[in-house]
């Protein structure tokens, strides 16, 4: 399973696997947190149903922070429990570990590049 992020015009597109766009989103999270006080809404992202963010401006704003927040840093790590860890618990009765993925710096760069020229994007 992947993502496909398509920007709104439907001229460019960039894919990801599963486990690479976690930790991709989790460092849009924390670049919003951290360099846009949480101005951008990117909830419904790490789904494939079409959300995103809206303008070419938001998608700037974004690629400005990832890149102030990736200074430095040549790996992301991310911690994920899923959703679907609490059904599977509870059908189980055994406990399901989270699970940690680590990707280069480069896949971020990618989406970055993809961000400072996209018109906006929707993530499928």
């Amino acid at each position: 399973m992947g993502m496909s992020i398509c920007s709104r015009d439907q001229k460019d597109l960039v894919s990801y696997s599963i486990w690479s766009w976690y930790p991709i989103l989790d460092a849009c999270i924390m670049a919003n947190e951290m360099y846009l006080d949480n101005r951008l809404d990117l909830s419904g992202m790490g789904y494939n149903d079409g959300n995103g963010l809206k303008t070419a401006k938001e998608s700037q704003e974004l690629a400005g922070a990832l890149e102030a927040l990736l200074s430095g840093v040549t790996t992301l790590s991310t911690s994920k429990r899923h959703a679907g860890h609490e059904f599977m618990e509870a059908l189980s009765g055994i406990k399901v570990m989270d699970i940690t993925v680590t990707i280069d710096k480069e896949r971020v760069v990618r989406f970055i590049n993809f961000l400072k020229k996209c018109d906006g994007f929707e993530v499928w």
